[in-house]
């Protein structure tokens, strides 16, 4: 192949796809740079003498891969090289994965920056992962522990999580990657077993070598002819022990149902240490895994489940954490919910006479019931994995009421303050009293933005994609901003959540920055006749799980609860509650909402910590 025929072969196949597309695409080719895009924010260099080939990190019959070093933008990343020696059909080949790949932006899936070539060789310019394969970390484990399971099923869980998240990216694309396999899941950083370490562990999903565009296949876009499309589909291909049956029988049409095959078989080895090989017999496997798997395994093609169900199985979504979660109780005609101060968990189902209670990890699983001929209260314990499937719809009740409870609890609030106002906070319209209050990463990742309306003297709350959707100016002209704070945002939580496992603290919740509106709005309404103010503070204590308790002189107490909000109450009983600059009052005889009510039953414990203070 004359030199850089490779790469004008792939511009070629650039010209069937849509304006966008298009642009994207070629943007990375020739290494113009994007400011809009992250492949832009470092520009890679254009000629491989521009790049140090450093360390040999892996091979295969395609060429080698070298960890290396980009000199004119000083990031490291992968180079993998192949020989143009090889034959036509394998740089065919070559072309079809660079083709699909390039075109993939996912923080699941293995960035390929850019593609160079000169006489020699073709060059992929990739993202680095430096924690090697799931393979790899399978057979250390393997070596270090050989009984059930390899890897906790906790890890297993997070990995498989991510797993989903870059096969529902690729199949919305039309999509099929075709050889999901232990090799093909890189770890980003090394791991380290550690209990409370599963969900710090970062996989992508890589090699596209085997992958298939249906969709440009379909309107006859590919560099190939149709004949070659069709052998190209059909030929057995793929890793021995992740192929599903239909590609075994050479079928002619291959779906995305293939790819969910494949992760039946990732379960099964990163539980057993191996592959599955012929007769599954999964009786030593957890119930939930065993389910799992066989529903992943099912020869039928229309009988695996889907990627939105596999997510949704109690072996994924079940186990439950109230780590961070504060004490609170909700009842309803059917269900009496709770979570205690030590995180454990509750749930009463008056009509089946059933209760549920778990630890606050998760693990552990008390079943309690009375039969209905019997007042005798029967009794059992279960290993989480271990639960029989008869309580699995039960207990997915719990995992949806701590979601909801986590889902309402700060992590991170950002006070935006003056550094918004100076990036126009302050919306353009000069009749516009808007303005964003604060920030808040909840304990489920979403991002939450407080707009305060001067006008109305109201706050309201936005997810930060329900900002972008919007169609009021006011808000969608500070989205980029946002954005990027967001971004900053979780940057911040992954330092933060790393430091706390290295000093055995927990930082979190953390508020950042002061809003100096809410504080003196907040400053001048909590001083009309209210005495506590006015009082010397006797003392003041943080307490574990709840907030910052201060005694006054005159007898008075006030929280600042973790959430945020603040709670004070006198020697009269009177109640005043901020939050969110709003300040409710109420008398010992009012009748109480069930907001106020929880934060009052944990009253007790602060008294209680102030008096031995």
């Amino acid at each position: 192949m004359d030199s850089k025929c490779f790469v004008e072969n792939l511009r070629k196949n650039y010209k069937n796809q849509s304006e966008t597309t298009t642009k994207i695409q070629c943007s990375t080719i020739t290494g113009d740079d994007d400011d809009d895009d992250d492949r832009g924010k470092h520009r890679w260099a254009s000629c491989i003498d521009d790049y140090n080939l450093l360390d040999l990190i892996g091979s295969g019959s395609f060429g080698r891969v070298f960890r290396s070093y980009c000199k004119s933008n000083g990031q490291e990343c992968a180079i993998k090289c192949i020989s143009k020696q090889n034959s036509r059909m394998n740089l065919d080949k070559i072309l079809s994965e660079v083709y699909i790949h390039i075109r993939l932006c996912h923080p699941n899936i293995l960035q390929l920056f850019t593609v160079l070539e000169d006489s020699k060789a073709v060059y992929l310019i990739m993202e680095i992962c430096h924690g090697g394969s799931l393979s790899k970390l399978i057979s250390e484990r393997k070596h270090q522990n050989s009984i059930y399971p390899i890897l906790p099923y906790e890890l297993i869980s997070s990995l498989l999580l991510q797993i989903c998240d870059a096969l529902d990216y690729l199949h919305r694309n039309s999509i099929v990657h075709r050889d999901i396999n232990l090799n093909n899941i890189l770890l980003t950083q090394p791991y380290h077993h550690h209990s409370e370490q599963s969900n710090l562990v970062h996989i992508k999903l890589a090699d596209f070598g085997l992958a298939i565009d249906q969709k440009q296949m379909r309107h006859g876009h590919r560099s190939s002819t149709k004949d070659d499309d069709e052998l190209f589909v059909s030929t057995i291909c793929g890793t021995p022990g992740f192929i599903s049956p239909e590609i075994w029988n050479q079928q002619k049409f291959i779906s995305y149902k293939s790819d969910i095959f494949s992760l039946g078989s990732i379960i099964y080895a990163c539980i057993a240490g191996h592959t599955p090989k012929g007769d599954i017999i999964l009786d030593s496997f957890p119930p939930m895994a065993a389910d799992l798997i066989t529903r992943l395994l099912e020869h039928d093609p229309e009988k695996r489940l889907q990627i939105q169900q596999i997510k949704q199985h109690i072996f994924l979504a079940g186990r439950i954490n109230t780590k961070r979660l504060h004490p609170i109780e909700k009842q309803t005609n059917t269900l009496q919910m709770s979570i205690d101060c030590d995180g454990n968990v509750m749930m009463h189902f008056r009509n089946d006479n059933l209760t549920i209670n778990v630890c606050h990890n998760g693990l552990l699983v008390d079943i309690s019931h009375h039969q209905s001929m019997d007042l005798k209260k029967h009794h059992h314990e279960y290993n989480f994995y271990e639960l029989p499937e008869k309580y699995w719809k039960h207990f997915l009740y719990v995992t949806k009421f701590i979601n909801l409870v986590r889902s309402k609890t700060r992590k991170i609030i950002i006070n935006c303050g003056d550094w918004l106002n100076k990036t126009n906070n302050r919306f353009d319209n000069s009749d516009s009293k808007k303005f964003i209050n604060k920030c808040i990463l909840m304990n489920d990742g979403h991002f939450e933005v407080n707009v305060y309306d001067g006008i109305l003297n109201e706050n309201s709350t936005y997810q930060l994609d329900e900002i972008s959707k919007s169609l009021d100016h006011d808000l969608k002209q500070n989205v980029n901003k946002l954005y990027e704070l967001y971004s900053t945002t979780m940057k911040l939580e992954q330092t933060l959540e790393i430091q706390s496992k290295k000093l055995g603290i927990d930082l979190f919740p953390i508020t950042i920055g002061i809003d100096s509106k809410l504080f003196e709005t907040s400053s001048s309404r909590l001083s009309e006749n209210n005495s506590f103010l006015t009082s010397k503070i006797l003392r003041s204590i943080p307490v574990n799980g709840i907030g910052h308790a201060i005694q006054f002189t005159n007898g008075s107490i006030k929280v600042n609860f973790d959430d945020g909000s603040d709670l004070c109450m006198d020697r009269d009983n009177r109640i005043f509650y901020l939050h969110d600059g709003i300040l409710d009052r109420y008398h010992k005889d009012d009748k109480l909402p069930d907001f106020i009510v929880d934060k009052l039953t944990q009253l007790p414990q602060v008294i209680e910590r102030l008096k031995i203070s």
